[in-house]
């Protein structure tokens, strides 16, 4: 079979996987961001499937609707995709959350999946470990899997992926230290809105799976110069529980500092800046904010 067979069978089986997603976030997955395994001294991605032996030839993986997903296929067109919350080393159970599931697709392209109607999930995804600076995952996972189309039923075992290429949609990167904590954001964005001409800039990074924020508001056309925090036109605030309505205590807001925007780019999309504040919330606490920088994703 060719490389471009494959190469369909793991995109088919990407579509059958989005049916069980919800969030929007990322970008779809596009031939060149396949992962063509190579290590020769252990098998990229292995399953065994009612006792037979799976081994993949192509190995793909990424983070799309707010989950990560790897999917192996092989050189007959069987596919299998492993989807999890997260890709941080650890236990992930089908029985915890429907997100964590394992989808298997044959050569004659019926659909296998951990998630069944009126079945309890057992799916067992463990991320062994997870390499954040070249994006190389390893795991092991099991699983009881259903048909889509009638009652019957496989059972995966054995399952196991090593060094895995993830493939990270660019989502904005903000970091700063907060009361000398690290504050990394898993996504930062740039909009603009106008309402009765009043214009808005808003810079926001989130961190810690969206549940803390820091977010820098320019009420003006935002330009390359340094904004003081304490100026009426800016505001700056750190929330460290965006899930809680308690704004007294969570939402800090800036009272002194800087804002510098430092570059805008309409082709690569993104506005560069740091800044540094500041704040203090309803009930008089004050934290403060340092070393932030930012390269905030044009929406």
């Amino acid at each position: 079979m060719q490389a471009s067979t494959l190469l369909k069978s793991v995109l088919s089986l990407l579509m059958v996987c989005l049916f069980y997603s919800c969030e929007e976030e990322g970008e779809p997955l596009s031939l060149k961001d396949i992962y063509e395994a190579t290590d020769n001294n252990r098998e990229p991605f292995r399953a065994k499937i009612n006792g037979f032996e799976f081994s993949a030839s192509v190995v793909a993986g990424g983070k799309e609707f707010g989950n990560y997903y790897i999917i192996g296929a092989d050189n007959a067109g069987s596919s299998i995709a492993v989807r999890t919350l997260n890709i941080v080393p650890g236990s992930y159970l089908g029985i915890d959350s429907s997100a964590n599931y394992i989808l298997f697709k044959n050569a004659q392209g019926r659909a296998f999946s951990s998630i069944g109607t009126n079945k309890k999930p057992d799916a067992q995804i463990s991320i062994r470990s997870y390499s954040p600076s070249n994006n190389l995952a390893s795991g092991v996972f099991s699983a009881t899997l259903y048909s889509l189309d009638s009652e019957e039923q496989l059972s995966l075992t054995s399952g196991a992926f090593n060094s895995a290429f993830i493939v990270l949609p660019f989502l904005g990167i903000m970091t700063a230290e907060v009361d000398g904590k690290e504050f990394k954001a898993e996504k930062c964005t740039y909009t603009n809105s106008q309402n009765n001409g009043l214009v808005t800039q808003n810079i926001d990074g989130f961190s810690n799976n969206d549940t803390m924020s820091i977010n820098l508001t320019i009420k003006d056309q935002v330009q390359i110069k340094s904004y003081d925090i304490a100026d009426s036109n800016v505001v700056a605030r750190y929330n460290s529980n965006t899930y809680s309505s308690n704004l007294s205590k969570n939402q800090y807001t800036g009272i002194s500092g800087s804002l510098n925007i430092v570059r805008i780019d309409s082709l690569d999309n993104k506005v560069y800046g740091n800044f540094g504040f500041e704040a203090i919330n309803a009930n008089g606490n004050n934290v403060s904010i340092k070393y932030g920088n930012f390269q905030a994703l044009i929406q």
